[in-house]
């Protein structure tokens, strides 16, 4: 109630009214604060991006410098590849025996693994960058860069030939023998060979190919000297024997060792047993005059039957050369 003049005054208040508003006082308060809070995150965010890419692009920039600064690499002329390897750390980029200083940031770099990437739009299409996976323990770097090329040759060697010394007794005799003349071969033989910094460190063989084939010789060798003459035919014997004569020689089926268990050789010849004892002393000449001189009956064989005596010769060239001949046998001593 309130007193106008002399008379009183009702008045009516709405207290639903006033505390309405009160709330809406608070309300709009608390709405201020979040925007402004809300406005200054924002900001800080922002301002955290720019910040990034400004890092970034500055990044990319002296990566870019640094590339074009070191990777200088003429081409090569002589059909070789270009190859770059061996990084280690320090302030200073030397490549072909030339340094070039240059410091550069490694804010984004913590291993050399990633030091590849750096180079890959400056280096030639056959370069190649080997890191080695290390980390560096500071922020300067010194690349120490070999040159390395590759080379294919091609190499011509001598295969040299080879002689084989044929012995001969009858051959010799007969004079039907002629050496062959032994020739060298060539092949081509495909190298690849790394150099570093112009100096061969490695090569691989990739292919050898024979372009002239060895041709081997043969050379015959005269050994009538292991024929025993004797002072000639002999004087006094037990039998004469017309004989028909083969030959054989080392290799063959009983070659090597004879019916009375010796080695075989010239001087020593097979005979049916039951016409000649084994062990004699025997004189062989043949009818065209090849003298086999003094040997003995030490062996015998499946076809040795009758009047056949198989003489022993030191080559199949000789045996094949000797062929079958008729002659005659002296039996100087029985054998017992």
């Amino acid at each position: 109630m309130k007193d106008v003049g002399n008379r009183p005054v009702v008045l009516n208040m709405d207290f639903r009214k006033l505390r309405f508003m009160k709330n809406s006082r608070i309300l709009s308060r608390f709405a201020a604060i979040f925007l402004s809070v809300a406005l200054v995150t924002v900001t800080c965010l922002v301002y955290d991006m720019v910040i990034y890419a400004m890092e970034t692009v500055q990044s990319e920039a002296v990566t870019d410098g640094r590339a074009a600064r070191v990777i200088d690499i003429p081409e090569a002329t002589d059909g070789s590849e270009v190859n770059l390897q061996k990084l280690s750390l320090n302030q200073n980029i030397s490549f072909d025996g030339e340094n070039d200083p240059y410091i550069f940031s490694l804010n984004s770099i913590s291993s050399l693994d990633e030091l590849p990437e750096l180079n890959v739009s400056q280096v030639p299409e056959t370069s190649e960058v080997d890191a080695s996976g290390q980390t560096p323990e500071s922020s300067d770097i010194d690349k120490e860069v070999e040159r390395i090329t590759y080379k294919t040759v091609v190499e011509s060697e001598v295969i040299p030939c080879k002689y084989t010394e044929v012995p001969i007794v009858y051959a010799a005799f007969s004079g039907k023998y002629s050496d062959i003349a032994a020739k060298d071969g060539k092949k081509e033989i495909t190298k690849r060979q790394k150099y570093i910094d112009g100096v061969l460190s490695d090569e691989v063989v990739v292919s050898e190919k024979i372009t002239v084939k060895p041709v081997n010789g043969v050379k015959y060798v005269d050994k009538r000297s292991l024929i025993n003459y004797g002072s000639g035919a002999p004087t006094e014997y037990s039998r004469k024997l017309d004989i028909k004569f083969t030959a054989y020689t080392y290799g063959e089926v009983g070659g090597s060792v004879t019916a009375t268990g010796e080695k075989t050789r010239v001087g020593y010849v097979a005979v049916d047993k039951n016409l000649i004892p084994l062990h004699s002393l025997l004189y062989v000449v043949t009818d065209n005059g090849f003298v086999y001189g003094y040997c003995y009956a030490k062996d015998t064989g499946g076809g040795i039957v009758g009047n056949r005596i198989d003489l022993f010769l030191p080559s199949v060239a000789d045996m094949r050369e000797f062929g079958v001949r008729t002659g005659t046998c002296y039996v100087i001593r029985e054998g017992k």
